[in-house]
């Protein structure tokens, strides 16, 4: 093996060895987490780790970029064609060796390849388009996880705090048992509270536990991977919510309907272009022939045409692409149906959570603390029974624990209203 081969080779293999190492250079890393153990979980933060982190989302944004480099592919003229032809017995002659080399470049007529960037560059649209709705519902299922773990958590806590009321009150019952002033009854009525809120709490943290693998899952970490603790409260809407994201909305901006619309456009290219494509395609070539004898006819230059002899092919062709319009019409006033059902109910829902809310909260809330309050005090007394206590206990907790629930669902409700506007808005979107 001479020297120069085995120098030819070295240099051969760095250059691979070196775009290897540049291709693994360019490679995007895993993000790495902001959520740490020791904090408090924070909404926002929840949704830009889950849209930068979810695999999901990451190869549809990979099928984007793809559809937009095939723009430039389609749009791009056939590589030239080039024959060579030799005459093997010419050579070892004294006279120069006969071949023939012809170059052929097919030319589509005009607007052809227009029409297939078009085609193509509607397609890279409704990918687009396509991301960007999943990248809206991954957000919305974030959300709607975050405000199931703060509910499972506000009842887990919620719940704890009753168990240690009625272990209280129980040590009061078991008092006047032993004093003789009340009956056993009560520290048994306390007791079977006691198991009842305990099994409760279990059956809160296991659920709590089911949202917590959601969240995981959202966020592509390990089965293991401890997770912040949910906020102690969450936001009350305002009641006008429903009426500032109506107005400030536009449907038809809603990627739904983007994707049919790029898919209408798309197909209508195609339309245009099975038409085109029925007429002869020509093509221009260069000849060089050195066989000739004559020097002056060695160059020359031909015209050529396809002819489009099966024209089965070319009308099923644009069979198909109608198809497609016509599909994606329909696509399209289902998509504008459903937006504007999804719209309706969920201003109807975020309007009765919100009524429900000031209920809770200004009525049932306060009148139960109050309740409970007073028949502590009446117990203690002597003048009301236990089982009014553990009446007005368990009543201030179902209070408490719908509140928490309404909550929670009053901001998933205008979650829901906003992803059925076409939301995130501008001013508040994830990055």
């Amino acid at each position: 093996m001479s020297s120069s081969f085995v120098g030819w080779l070295a240099v051969i293999v760095m250059v691979l060895a070196a775009r290897t190492a540049t291709a693994q250079g360019n490679q995007t890393p895993v993000p790495q987490a902001v959520l740490h153990a020791d904090s408090v979980l924070d909404l926002a933060t929840l949704e830009r780790e889950v849209v930068a982190r979810n695999p999901s989302l990451a190869a549809m944004h990979a099928a984007v970029r793809e559809a937009r480099a095939r723009v430039g592919v389609e749009g791009a003229l056939e590589n030239p064609m080039v024959d060579v032809m030799v005459a093997p017995q010419s050579f070892g002659r004294p006279e120069p060796a006969g071949y023939r080399i012809d170059v052929d470049q097919p030319i589509p007529w005009f607007g052809t390849r227009g029409l297939r960037r078009e085609a193509a560059a509607a397609e890279a649209d409704a990918s687009q388009a396509s991301f960007e709705t999943a990248r809206l519902d991954l957000i919305r299922e974030a959300r709607a996880a975050f405000y199931d773990d703060y509910h499972y958590d506000q009842v887990r806590r919620t719940l704890l705090d009753q168990l240690e009321l009625v272990r209280q009150s129980r040590q009061v019952a078991l008092s006047r048992y032993a004093a003789g002033t009340s009956a056993q009854q009560d520290v048994l009525d306390a007791d079977v509270d006691i198991a009842m809120l305990e099994h409760q709490t279990v059956a809160a943290g296991r659920s709590q536990a089911l949202v917590e693998t959601r969240l995981r899952s959202l966020l592509h970490l390990d089965a293991l991977t401890p997770l912040p603790s949910p906020p102690d409260t969450v936001p009350i809407p305002e009641t006008l919510d429903a009426v500032r994201l109506v107005a400030r909305a536009d449907t038809t901006t809603r990627p739904e309907l983007r994707v049919a619309l790029a898919s209408m456009r798309a197909a209508q290219a195609r339309i245009d272009l099975a038409r085109r494509e029925r007429l002869p395609e020509p093509a221009l070539g260069v000849v060089y022939d050195q066989m000739q004898v004559d020097p002056d006819m060695r160059w020359s230059v031909r015209a050529s045409l396809a002819l489009p002899i099966a024209p089965g092919r070319r009308a099923s062709a644009q069979h198909e692409a109608e198809a497609q319009l016509e599909g994606a019409r329909a696509r399209h006033d289902a998509a504008n149906d459903a937006i504007q059902r999804a719209v309706a109910d969920a201003a109807t829902e975020f309007s009765e959570s919100l009524h429900e809310l000031e209920v809770i909260h200004d009525g049932l809330l306060p009148a139960t603390e109050r309740a409970l309050a007073s028949a502590r005090a009446r117990y203690e007394s002597g003048k009301l029974d236990f089982t009014n206590v553990l009446a007005a206990a368990r009543a201030r907790a179902a209070a408490r624990l719908e509140f928490h629930r309404v909550l929670g669902d009053a901001n998933q409700a205008r979650a829901d209203l906003e992803r059925a506007l076409g939301g995130p808005r501008p001013t508040e979107e994830v990055p």
